[in-house]
Order: C-alpha cells, then structure tokens, then sequence
C-alpha cells in the first residue's frame, strides 16, 4: 500500500459562471457511490488505449521487440535480453542453433505458439501496444501517463466535496492521493483558469513533506523532514496533526 498524501483544494472567484465551469472540471456526482467524487480524468483525460496491464511480460515484449530484427539469435542475446533462466535459455539456444534463427525468426515462433509466449514470459501484443502508446501519448501505460499528467499513480480518492449550486463562486473539496500532490493536474487546472484563485495545500505523513501550489506564485512552497521540519509542521497542523502525533529523530 502507498503512503498517501492528504490534499486540499480550494477556488476562489468573483464570477458564478467561472466557479461552475472549473468545479465541472474537478469533481463529478458518481452514481455508484451516490456523492461527488473527485476526478482527474474531468480535465485531463486519460486515453484508454493506456488502461492496459503495466508488467513485466509487457516490459519484456517492448524490449524483445525493439532489438533488430534481422539480427542473429546468439547465445550472448539470449542471456542479455531474453532470458535469465538457465533451462529456458539452453532449450531456446538449441532451438536457434537448430533452425538459424534470427530475433524476427523467434519473434514469429512466439505469435504462432501462444503456450511459448507464456513460457518464456512475453505477451507480444502487450509489448507492442506499449510501443504504439509511447509512440501516440508519450507513456506506454496509465502508469507512465498519470504521472506525467497528473503527477500521481492514481486517480484521487475523495474525503471531501463542498455542496456545490449555481451561484457559488467558490468551493473547497478534499482528497487523498498515492504518494504525492497532484502537482501536474492543479498546475494544468491553474492554467486553464487564471482568472480564479486556485491553491492546493497538501501534506504527507510517512515521508513528513507538505507544500503549497498556488495560482499565487507567493503562496508556493515545499517543506520537507529534516531540512525543514518546522515549516513542515505547519503545514501539518492545517490537516489537523501535531507535534505530538511524530517522531523526531535528533539532529
């Protein structure tokens, strides 16, 4: 399980309409769960061609299918990027010694033999829908996507959502994310609306780092154990923690 960090978001406007328009970009009613939910995919949309497994099968087929084709199938190649496995990498050097086999030749014998994929850990059509999504989105998986676009693993996991009717003009909600702030997404959403107020507070217990990103470049800051645990602690005690609540190890 990931640490997770605590995250809260609040906008600010003097303008109705710019308050419904963004709060339709950041939280949604889910059906399912019956309440508002926070949900990056509003503004920036992951693609589903990324919502494929992140393995290493796929990880080995990228690889596999990267290397020259043409190439000869050595025995150095095969301990190299094929296989690390004894037994495996003597039956597949018998078999390329036996047939000349070059990396396309044992490419083509794995997708004609779904079984020797499995054994010796590919899954061809995954590696190459890594290859065509890092070619097409610039990330092979969600995993690499999110990250890049939303500067977490995962989408967020909703405490919090203001009541939200049509003349608001703010609204404050509150969220977890795995590991870190979603520093790329509120970077994006103040972009998008720089005519609103926009300010993410966030904290971390595990790690004990907290910061602020902020639509007001002077309200942005990063406080981390040990090179500023005070200024850390402030942070801290927004979501209700205090001293009291760590452990400090001394300096």
């Amino acid at each position: 399980m990931p640490n997770w960090c605590e995250n809260t978001l609040e906008v600010d406007t003097t303008d109705a309409t710019l308050a419904k328009a963004i709060a339709e970009k950041v939280f949604r009613f889910d059906p399912k769960e019956k309440e508002r939910i926070v949900d990056f995919n509003l503004l920036i949309p992951m693609p589903e061609e990324l919502n494929i497994t992140c393995g290493s099968f796929g990880d080995f087929s990228e690889t596999l299918l990267r290397l020259d084709q043409p190439q000869t199938l050595t025995d150095n190649l095969i301990a190299d990027y094929i296989t690390e496995n004894e037994r495996k990498g003597l039956r597949l050097s018998l078999l390329s010694r036996q047939n000349n086999w070059t990396i396309g030749n044992f490419v083509d014998f794995l997708r004609n033999n779904p079984d020797e994929q499995n054994y010796f850990g590919y899954d061809l059509a995954l590696g190459q829908a890594y290859i065509d999504n890092q070619l097409k989105y610039g990330a092979r998986t969600w995993y690499d996507w999110a990250y890049n676009n939303w500067g977490v693993k995962w989408n967020a996991n909703t405490q919090y959502c203001d009541e939200f009717n049509d003349g608001n003009t703010c609204f404050y909600v509150c969220f977890d994310t795995a590991w870190n702030p979603p520093n790329e997404w509120v970077n994006t959403l103040i972009q998008t609306f720089p005519d609103a107020k926009i300010k993410l507070t966030y904290f971390e217990p595990g790690i004990f780092f907290g910061g602020i990103e902020s639509s007001d470049e002077t309200e942005t800051c990063y406080y981390q154990y040990p090179d500023s645990t005070k200024q850390a602690l402030k942070i801290a005690e927004e979501f209700g923690y205090s001293e009291e609540d760590f452990e400090f190890s001394e300096q």
